[in-house]
């Protein structure tokens, strides 16, 4: 039986041989065994005294039996400490080994997880020497043969393997073997009718080599079941696999308590065993901190966070934890009740990363460069290996995959990675690569052109990737791959809403490309390629310009958007780049904007919209003449608007540039909407607010939220329009867009208006107000007032209300638009009317007819607020034309109502607007002599309800 072998000899007998170095030595004599060896004849009846004698002569024996409950069952160990955190771990193993049809269980995770100890456990419990909540009773019925650890770890890999682990799982059960047929089939014959539990511990060094074997244990021993712990996974088909995670570890960014510390079994495992050591260790305010980020930086992994503890002796928290990030062979233990390979994670790690071929190992290394998660993709276009490469990390339990196809690497396993001397070469090397995919990435997907709720998703997965990319191109500077990156970069944090991170990423770079400029250092890559250096860093140190003023604008810093955009212009000037000149006379023109100065805007997008057209700049063209109509717009002006959207409309379409071809819809279905053309702007609104879902953009998804709300406002459906309108307060709060929120803000005043909610209407304009005193919207400014004047109206509170409308008034005039101006204007004549100031309300009244005509056909949506105003003022003045004018708006409102096609639409448009329903009322109160029958009964038919 391995070292020893057996001979025929004289008398009955067989000599048994033992070998000594390279001799073999006699060393006993035994009897040959009779046909009735091991019989045990105790208490049998029926026979005599000489048949008993002869049976013991032929191999009988005479023994009191042993009992079950005497009889060994086990060899389990007895772990010297408390298991911390595997409930759910040892719920499933139970389960899969009690109620599984499966006989191959393989318990597998990274050096130090604690799966001896699990498994133990497990084990324990099953034979009712353990405790678990779901098992209150032994259930060693499972396995009547017992349950036997085998401690794989002594045995050499290689070619004799497999029959050193028999004579290992022989020596653990007292089996005995001969010469007469293998190994293997003396196991499985002796184990056939055996129901028992294998143990086979630290197992992985052995997977490649007797997978056969264990193959043909399970099929002919049909009643054992076989449970490995394992740092690798096994290559077998038949197997369960149970993979051991980190223990939980708190979210540093939460506060914490001590009680809610200790439910993580993490936290509990460090102080107890810090404790141990020290004898007076506690969790603390001041000690918290670094508690939870070393078993963070172990990622719960029990060796890791013990031998971290161990250090206490020695050292303070806080240098433990310096230690930690600089060295992991620091982190050492001569435990005696620790196996010898856990004395380092160090050396763990090590004895690992010598097991990994070459292209497993340059795989790894790159992977340490990722932050965060990271695809599959991603890491094999870094290091350029086989599609199975990765998976075969995740079986080593080097990597580990965590949701939707991606993967994280341990921090300690990083540390480990960086601080050997021989990666160092090939660590340049990854963060090389790994800058030059996301900024790949960023200019093949994340350009605005591009933009749909799929891209998005995918780079906001890798966010932090894409953050640590651009700072080594930064840091570099790596110019090539800085422009490459600037849009996506810019608009992937726009659209997450991440202005002040992103504006903070671009002001460094622009810093940094300012610094190489002035240096007057010349890139060989660039010189090979015979480019202009610093012409080539000025272009991109302008397109950075041009996303630093994006930002600025959006979070209504305009003196720094002034000054950005003038050093685009001024770099577009001296390099000769029409690109760069469009953009920085676009930028102006927004500024402008939001200062209120209309007519300078006006000039800027025209130069743009002249350059982009001359030299056939498309994007610019549609980004710089849908300006051009927004501003036409605000001017009053609806006809220019459209002219100016539908020019570049189709060329959107056609360039399949979903970005503007979005902002163009909303345009013109806003024109629409202020136009009367319902139907239309209905169609234009919503196919906005698809396009909008579609291109992931929570801001502009916000402003189509917001003009959809428009629409439902000019039908009265107030409080769907409500509803929406918060939608995009969360969205632009959440995305800290400024101007966004202004808006929202001041149409919610204006919705809460119309809708009979005034004291809330007054606490929005006011935070919309505060807001644009904040940023400098001046372009806000005016219809904020309007909108708190129209609020203060419905409270009674007229002065307030007049000193509102006075201010609005002048910020319109200085803008240069007439048509909000006349809508302002009979707001203001009713409150001065309301304060008995007639001669002034009928000044302002005579104005507002003077233009009644422009906002009958360019502001549908206040037409009839005009009329009915313009109607109480003349009343009350007893003036002839009080009545003419209410029939005018009578007939107006009748039009609009037969061009409503949806007879829902046309209904709530003409019974749940206040100002259509005093206009009907009103006609209803003069004589029929007065009122022109066929229009009278067209409007009561089309409002028979509630009117």
């Amino acid at each position: 039986n391995g070292m020893r072998l057996f001979s025929g000899g004289d008398d009955e007998q067989i000599i048994v041989w033992q070998q000594q170095e390279t001799q073999w030595i006699r060393c006993e004599r035994r009897r040959t065994p009779g046909p009735y060896e091991g019989l045990n004849i105790y208490g049998v009846t029926g026979i005599h005294g000489e048949q008993q004698r002869t049976l013991l002569s032929l191999g009988a024996v005479e023994q009191v039996p042993v009992s079950p409950i005497q009889r060994q069952r086990h060899n389990l160990p007895t772990p010297l400490m408390p298991l911390y955190g595997r409930q759910e771990d040892m719920q499933r193993i139970l389960d899969q080994l009690t109620h599984g049809e499966s006989r191959l269980l393989a318990i597998v995770g990274e050096g130090g997880i604690g799966k001896t100890h699990v498994v133990l456990e497990v084990a324990r419990t099953i034979i009712g020497l353990g405790h678990h909540p779901h098992f209150h009773r032994p259930q060693q019925q499972l396995f009547p043969d017992g349950i036997w650890f085998v401690n794989t770890a002594a045995i050499p890999a290689g070619a004799r393997c497999v029959e050193l682990l028999i004579t290992s799982i022989g020596s653990v059960l007292s089996l005995s073997f001969d010469q007469h047929s293998s190994l293997a089939d003396q196991l499985t014959n002796q184990l056939r009718e055996r129901k028992l539990l294998l143990i086979l511990d630290n197992f992985e060094h052995l997977r490649q080599y007797v997978t056969d074997f264990l193959s043909e244990l399970l099929h002919k021993a049909a009643q054992i079941k076989i449970v490995i712990t394992s740092r690798h996974h096994l290559e077998f088909f038949a197997q369960d696999v149970h993979r051991l995670q980190g223990l939980l570890t708190p979210d540093p960014a939460q506060i914490h308590d001590n009680e809610t510390l200790l439910q993580y079994a993490s936290v509990r495992l460090f102080v107890e065993q810090a404790k141990r050591v020290t004898g007076t260790f506690a969790l603390s305010p001041a000690n918290r901190a670094a508690v939870i980020w070393l078993c963070r930086f172990m990622n719960g992994l029990p060796l890791g966070i013990k031998l971290a503890a161990a250090q206490l002796v020695n050292y303070s928290l806080d240098e433990v934890v310096v230690r930690a990030q600089r060295d992991l062979s620091t982190l050492i233990s001569s435990a005696a009740d620790l196996p010898k390979h856990q004395h380092s994670l160090h050396a763990l790690l090590q004895n690992s990363w010598e097991d990994l071929p070459t292209h497993l190992a340059k795989l790894l290394a790159y992977c340490t460069v990722f932050e965060d998660t990271f695809s599959d993709a991603a890491a094999k276009a870094l290091a350029d290996v086989s599609h199975n490469a990765v998976d075969e990390l995740v079986h080593r339990c080097l990597l580990h995959p965590v949701h939707d196809g991606r993967y994280i690497i341990h921090e300690f396993v990083r540390t480990f990675i960086h601080t050997q001397p021989q990666n160092a070469s090939l660590l340049v090397a990854a963060r090389c690569q790994h800058a030059t995919y996301y900024a790949q990435l960023l200019d093949r997907i994340g350009r605005r052109k591009q933009s749909n709720v799929e891209n998005f998703h995918l780079l906001s997965q890798e966010i932090a990737n894409i953050r640590s990319a651009w700072q080594w191109i930064v840091e570099q500077p790596n110019l090539h791959l800085l422009q490459q990156s600037i849009e996506g970069f810019a608009y992937l944090h726009e659209r997450l809403g991440q202005l002040t991170e992103a504006s903070r990423a671009i002001a460094a770079a622009i810093t940094a490309v300012n610094s190489f400029l002035s240096s007057a250092r010349t890139d060989a890559t660039d010189a090979a390629e015979g480019l202009d250096t610093p012409a080539f860093a000025k272009e991109v140190v302008a397109d950075l310009h041009i996303a630093y003023a994006t930002f600025m604008e959006m979070g209504g810093d305009l003196d720094t958007t002034q000054s950005s955009a003038q050093c685009v212009i001024d770099y577009g000037n001296a390099l000769a780049r029409p690109r760069l000149q469009a953009h920085g006379y676009y930028l102006m023109a927004l500024q402008a904007q939001h200062r209120g100065q209309l007519q300078i805007a006006m000039e800027w997008a025209q130069q743009s919209a002249a350059v982009a057209i001359e030299h056939e700049l498309v994007g610019l063209q549609i980004t710089a003449q849908n300006l051009q109509g927004i501003l036409h717009d605000m001017l009053g002006s609806h006809s220019s608007a459209v002219a100016c959207y539908k020019a570049v409309l189709p060329l959107a379409i056609e360039s399949q540039d979903y970005f503007h071809e979005r902002l163009l819809v909303n345009n013109l279905g806003i024109v629409a909407l202020a136009t009367g053309a319902w139907d239309a702007a209905k169609v234009y609104l919503e196919r906005n607010l698809t396009l909008s879902e579609q291109a992931g953009n929570p801001i502009k998804h916000a402003y189509a939220l917001m003009n959809h709300a428009f629409l439902l406002n000019a039908l009265g459906l107030y409080e769907p329009a409500r509803k929406e309108l918060f939608q995009g307060l969360i969205l632009a709060r959440t995305a800290h867009h400024r101007q966004a929120e202004v808006y929202m803000l001041q149409f919610l005043s204006l919705t809460d208006f119309y809708g009979g909610r005034a004291h809330s209407g007054v606490k929005f304009a006011e935070e919309a107000l505060t807001l644009i005193e904040e940023h400098q919207f001046t372009g806000l400014k005016a219809a904020a007032l309007a909108f708190l004047g129209h609020n203060y109206l419905a409270l009674d509170q007229m002065e307030r209300a007049h000193a509102c409308y006075q201010e609005s008034i002048k910020l319109w005039q200085a803008m240069g638009n007439r048509l909000e101006i006349g809508t302002v204007f009979i707001a203001n004549a009713y409150s001065l009317l309301r304060l008995g100031r007639l001669a002034e309300a009928l000044h302002y009244t005579e104005a507002t007819l003077g233009m009644l005509d422009t906002i009958l056909a360019n502001n549908a949506m206040e037409a009839m607020w005009t009329i009915i105003g313009c109607y109480f003022v003349l009343h009350e003045a007893n003036d002839d034309r009080s009545y003419p004018i209410l029939y005018r708006g009578y007939q107006w409102l009748t039009q609009q109502a037969e061009a409503i096609h949806d007879p829902e639409m046309r209904k709530a448009y003409l019974n749940n607007i206040y100002p259509h329903r005093l206009v009907i009322r009103a006609m209803r109160t003069h004589s029929n002599q007065q009122v022109e029958p066929a229009s009278t009964n067209k409007v009561s038919s089309y409002a028979s309800t509630g009117a």
